[in-house]
């Protein structure tokens, strides 16, 4: 057999090992977090924090979703159902506190949640419902969950759930929902950790501990790489320094009565 050869054959046993390897992993589950070890950042969390820390006032990060919820909801059991919700989920119990160049994340114990019960007069509950969606959290101090029933003088109601970015995304906004009805109802679980059920600060430890041992790889490629290549400068790019006003608009354009029912034919 030639050098070549050779050199195919060893490439591809290395990589039949690790796809063994892999599977055995998935096969068992995702790491646990040691007891005691601290709960470290996933990338996306690391970059949302920095992000935060540029300008700690955005809401560019707020994920909020509203409903109208029915005359009948009972504000003390909502309440306790959202504090059962977030017992059950420590991501939502964390918040990020700065540790020289990054952060760390905290995780508080299970405790009882907080329901915002806004009056708001006859403030139109849209505007009210926007300008509690746009409030700015502080990653350092949380909670990073916000529930706010909004009622005006008429007495129209507006449920709007709130949270950041960094311990959740637009799925969760969905799931979240699901589990407060759930709680609600008395149909789900106790208000305690799911026993073996990994969260989101176990799959971080994990992907962080592969990273690690990818190291050599990493370094290979650090190698491979220098020296970095001139810095490219696009026509579009923001100077050093330039905030983004992150200022959207709406934009209409009015469909002719034809094009009107095509689009609605498909829809049913």
């Amino acid at each position: 057999m030639s050098r070549g050869s050779e050199s195919r054959a060893a490439l591809l046993e290395e990589a039949i090992r690790r796809k063994r390897a892999a599977a055995r992993s998935r096969a068992a589950g995702p790491a646990r977090r040691p007891p005691g070890e601290p709960a470290r950042l996933g990338a996306a969390q690391r970059s949302l924090w920095l992000l935060h820390r540029m300008d700690p006032a955005s809401a560019a990060y707020n994920l909020a979703s509203v409903v109208e919820p029915p005359r009948s909801l009972d504000p003390d059991r909502l309440r306790s159902a959202l504090t059962a919700v977030v017992a059950r989920h420590r991501i939502l119990r964390s918040s990020y506190e700065p540790d020289g160049e990054t952060a760390r994340q905290r995780i508080l114990p299970p405790s009882a949640v907080e329901l915002e019960c806004l009056e708001v007069g006859e403030l139109a509950l849209r505007e009210a419902t926007l300008r509690e969606a746009r409030r700015p959290f502080d990653l350092a101090r949380g909670p990073l969950t916000r529930l706010v029933l909004l009622v005006n003088d008429p007495g129209e109601r507006r449920l709007l759930l709130v949270l950041h970015h960094i311990i959740a995304d637009e799925r969760s906004l969905g799931l979240l929902w699901w589990q407060l009805a759930e709680a609600y109802e008395g149909d789900s679980p106790a208000a305690t950790e799911a026993e073996g059920v990994a969260q989101f600060d176990d799959w971080v430890h994990r992907e962080r501990d592969r990273m690690e041992a990818a190291a050599d790889d990493l370094a290979f490629w650090r190698e491979r790489l220098e020296p970095p290549p001139d810095e490219l400068r696009l026509p579009f790019a923001r100077s050093d320094g330039e905030r983004p006003d992150r200022a959207g608009g709406l934009r209409s354009r009015g469909l002719d009565p034809a094009t009107r029912v095509a689009v609605r034919r498909p829809a049913g």
